[in-house]
């Protein structure tokens, strides 16, 4: 309902509202605009109401895509996205495997081709089932996972590594998974963000960013949590001008078009900073003979 984003966001056109109905035959019911895997009926089927109560999501998804031109707060950094609201992190404690890979599967099959996972945590009690999503999803449907390296470091005295010490989903080995640490406005590492010199891939803004907060608020948050949809906007921006991409290609335009930071060769797989505008001239150039532009 935010006066930014209710314009952006992604309706499910098979579903009527309120009716306690499935009417398009998915399993959930009265999906309108996503679901809420933390409140499920007696069946255990997910809620469609995935209204944020905490403010954490609303603000990712201003950064992603809060509407441009319509003279109010913020300009989102995709001009063509949409945002599928999908609630499945408590306000306080850690989110579960099933919740995770079930919300996965719901986005990618309603046609989601970028997720943006701004959580993250210590414990792995899934085994191995949210990185199989991932990898089932970027192959099935295209689908690529973007996710928050963690904010667990205090640096520049003592950066958290997660290639040692892990962190879900972030420490996964899926190529389908991009992570994202952050950087301060200065351009350097943000002193809070881990790092991994194999499980983080790039780095993006995530200091002190100013998006969309319930109440048609605005206010300034910072972590990993905002440079991963900083990240995926950059992503949607660039895929609704080459839609043909595929997931890895996309991942492939990312991180082979960032900004070289010297200090972060050792701390990130691409050692650098995402960068929209030479984003789009490598797809332009390595992918434009094949892939329909809009």
């Amino acid at each position: 309902n935010h006066e930014d984003l209710k314009a952006v966001m992604w309706t499910n056109s098979g579903e009527i509202a309120g009716n306690g109905r499935d009417d398009d035959g998915n399993g959930y019911v009265d999906d309108v605009v996503g679901i809420n895997t933390l409140a499920r009926n007696a069946s255990g089927i997910p809620s469609g109401d995935p209204m944020d109560t905490h403010s954490h999501g609303t603000h990712v998804s201003g950064t992603i895509g809060a509407a441009q031109n319509n003279g109010k707060g913020i300009a989102g950094i995709a001009a063509h996205a949409k945002i599928m609201a999908i609630r499945t992190v408590p306000n306080s404690g850690d989110e579960t495997d099933r919740d995770v890979a079930e919300s996965f599967l719901y986005a990618a099959k309603n046609g989601a081709r970028l997720i943006n996972c701004s959580f993250g945590k210590k414990v792995n009690e899934g085994g191995m089932v949210v990185s199989e999503t991932i990898k089932h999803i970027g192959e099935r449907y295209n689908t690529l996972v973007i996710a928050a390296a963690g904010n667990d470091s205090w640096g520049p005295i003592s950066w958290f590594d997660i290639d040692t010490n892990l962190r879900y989903p972030a420490s996964f080995a899926n190529e389908h998974l991009l992570v994202v640490a952050a950087t301060k406005s200065s351009g350097g590492l943000a002193s809070f963000s881990n790092v991994g010199k194999v499980n983080v891939d790039v780095a993006a803004p995530g200091e002190d960013v100013f998006s969309t907060t319930p109440g048609n608020r605005y206010q300034s948050m910072s972590g990993t949590s905002m440079a991963a949809p900083t990240t995926t906007g950059v992503a949607a921006q660039i895929l609704s001008y080459y839609p043909g991409l595929t997931a890895l290609e996309l991942k492939q335009v990312l991180m082979a078009s960032v900004t070289p930071v010297a200090a972060f060769s050792s701390r990130m797989v691409s050692g650098g900073r995402i960068d929209l505008d030479a984003g789009m001239r490598h797809a332009q150039t390595n992918f434009a003979h094949r892939v329909r532009v809009r």
